[in-house]
């Protein structure tokens, strides 16, 4: 993907129309595509990128929200467009902390001060302000840091591990495609159907049958989900 915003591509617009009408009429638990459920997809698909809400504002979720009960209308008029707009920005975000937190492991931290890290975010509201989301970022690179050297590291060796991790994750970002982007939106459809239903791609559904054929050899190897 590099730095160039990824767009749906035709194909799969029509294959988002074929599968809504799949899932609204041949499902076993058939849900009709309609304002509740573009809801559930606009949160579930928030959820996918960003369940611990690390990366995205309140300001950048209110941006969004006048597609959040119109995903389903988007879907049938082949308008992939919401979705796609939604994970560039995040990509944005995530670049942002990376080189925040690269900045973050140049100062150093002051382990005197009595500081908690809330691990489990999921629950948490969206931050509202970059400022906020700083501190969680300030808090979250200095328990990493905490981390490694109570396990013995030195310094330069955590701001090696460190800077290393924080990169490799923006990497491995800018590396997915359109089709990663795609499966993505539609696992958080299928899902708000049904916890255990599942959207497989071109790519994800081969590496499904490479994992079961595998298996069947007797290796204990699973197939890949989501991003």
């Amino acid at each position: 993907a590099g730095d160039v915003a990824v767009k749906p591509t035709p194909t799969q617009a029509q294959t988002a129309v074929l599968a809504a009408r799949f899932l609204t009429r041949f499902h076993y638990k058939p849900e009709a595509l309609d304002a509740k459920m573009s809801q559930q997809i606009f949160d579930r698909y928030l959820d996918a990128l960003d369940s611990d809400r690390l990366f995205l504002l309140q300001s950048d979720v209110d941006r969004f929200a006048a597609s959040r009960d119109k995903l389903g209308d988007a879907i049938y008029d082949q308008d992939l467009s919401a979705p796609f707009a939604i994970f560039n920005l995040y990509v944005q975000r995530v670049s942002e902390r990376t080189a925040y937190s690269q900045e973050l492991l140049k100062q150093g931290f002051d382990f005197s001060k009595d500081e908690s890290y809330r691990y489990q975010r999921d629950k948490l509201p969206w931050a509202k302000t970059t400022e906020e989301l700083n501190d969680v970022w300030q808090k979250r690179v200095k328990n990493d840091w905490l981390r490694l050297k109570l396990a013995g590291k030195k310094d330069a060796d955590i701001r090696t591990t460190l800077e290393k991790r924080y990169a490799n994750y923006g990497d491995r970002l800018r590396q997915l495609n359109a089709e990663d982007v795609f499966q993505t939106f539609m696992n958080a459809y299928a899902m708000a159907i049904e916890p255990h239903t599942n959207y497989l791609g071109p790519r994800a559904s081969e590496n499904f049958d490479i994992a079961m054929t595998l298996s069947l050899d007797g290796l204990d190897i699973r197939p890949l989900r989501g991003i």
